[in-house]
């Protein structure tokens, strides 16, 4: 994909199934980050822009090509649009763009975040006296006679309390989280009790359609599928990875259980991929290594079910994900993307992983070194590589993006397209 002017490098971090690529680079050698890029056949890379800082991230990709970014404040861009420059987008009451925190977009551009609501009060930081605004759940469209993106908020479950928009779907349903309780002056956080993993819908004031509570002190939702299915965390529960299905169970989310290892306290199992079918994907701590091992399960699965993926050798792998969207880890076909430690923990490779069905039903599945699955035309030392280390994220259409080094050890991007 080549890299930026005034760059050293860079990692596809998304792709649509048009073969249109996000991703970031690298100032320096030391994977200082620089500006996000957009690349395509047709126009090679593109810097994106950093509304005037030093660096951008990358937090949303869809099919219409509309990146989702953070520089000062948040924005979107799209090649072509707006001659090539950032939109920004800007909180409900007009603090600016660096008040807010835009999470996700989906293929029809609706951005769904948050901002810190100035006009509400919850109280005083005791140690700074600085006052304590509440996060306000909101999204964005962009207004078609203006070219403007305006925003519009979300009601919480109760009162003044903490909300949050995290994800959306493409048919418009909206995944996040809202707290019943107010902010403890003396913990220095909200109350241990009263989360609610919540949905909405994209309208202006909506409330909640639904609410499960969830113990612990907090929850996220990382993940949503096209059914409103749910996937994300519970910062303090040990097995931390939940699933949420709003037709079977509206009112109550299932932990997910882990591979028996023990993190030191940390995070057991970690959310990365949800697909339309429910299917998921992530890592976690294994018994058999004490380290992360990336995982599948699904419906057919009972809670504490999980599908260890196994590694390419070594101790480690992970379905890992950057941004967190849906398609990222896992498309539809179950094919699911991560990296995996080498035997005796030589390197990390890039890996891809096939299901094995009976009767409809994954029992297993293989796991393959992406580096030996290339067509015998295209050989990395060709195209200036030398191992592919990373997969980030995968189409239902088979292009795999992610990021390879080459022999002096630079990060470059990379798009892999299947054989036809």
């Amino acid at each position: 994909m080549g890299v930026l002017p005034g760059t050293v490098g860079g990692t596809a971090l998304a792709v649509n199934s048009s073969g249109e690529v996000a991703g970031t680079s690298y100032l320096n050698a030391s994977g200082i980050p620089g500006p996000a890029f957009y690349w395509s056949k047709t126009t090679g890379i593109k810097n994106i822009g950093t509304q005037g800082a030093t660096q951008s991230s990358v937090t949303g990709f869809n099919e219409a090509g509309q990146i989702l970014a953070s520089g000062v404040g948040y924005f979107v861009w799209k090649n072509g649009e707006n001659n090539n420059n950032p939109q920004p987008l800007f909180d409900p009451i007009g603090l600016g763009s660096n008040a807010c925190r835009a999470q996700a977009i989906n293929n029809s551009g609706v951005v769904v975040g948050y901002y810190f609501d100035h006009d509400i009060v919850l109280g005083t930081y005791p140690d700074t006296g600085a006052p304590i605004y509440p996060d306000r759940a909101c999204f964005w469209n962009k207004n078609p006679q203006s070219g403007n993106w305006e925003a519009a908020p979300l009601s919480p479950l109760t009162g003044n309390n903490f909300c949050r928009a995290t994800r959306i779907n493409n048919n418009g349903v909206i995944a996040g989280v809202s707290c019943t309780r107010n902010y403890d002056l003396v913990t220095g956080n909200f109350s241990d009790s009263g989360w609610h993993l919540v949905q909405w819908q994209a309208v202006a004031g909506s409330l909640p359609t639904l609410s499960a509570s969830a113990p612990g002190e907090g929850i996220e939702a990382t993940l949503i599928n096209a059914s409103g299915e749910v996937g994300g965390t519970f910062f303090s529960a040990i097995s931390s990875t939940f699933f949420f299905n709003p037709l079977v169970s509206p009112s109550t989310v299932t932990l997910l259980g882990n591979l028996g290892g023990d993190a030191g306290g940390g995070a057991r199992t970690q959310p990365f991929g949800l697909n339309d079918a429910g299917q998921m994907c992530g890592a976690s701590v294994a018994a058999i290594t004490n380290r992360y091992h990336a995982f599948y399960w699904d419906k057919t699965r009972s809670p504490g079910n999980l599908l260890d993926m196994g590694t390419l050798g070594g101790t480690e792998s992970r379905s890992h994900s950057v941004l967190g969207q849906t398609w990222s880890m896992i498309n539809n076909s179950g094919t699911v993307l991560g990296w995996s430690r080498t035997t005796r923990d030589q390197a990390a490779h890039a890996f891809v992983w096939l299901p094995a069905s009976s009767g409809g039903v994954v029992v297993g599945g293989t796991m393959y070194d992406l580096n030996n699955r290339l067509d015998a035309s295209t050989t990395l030392k060709k195209v200036g590589l030398r191992e592919l280390v990373g997969a980030a994220a995968i189409t239902d259409n088979g292009l795999i993006v992610g990021f390879a080094v080459t022999s002096n050890g630079s990060r470059r991007a990379f798009l892999l397209t299947p054989n036809p």
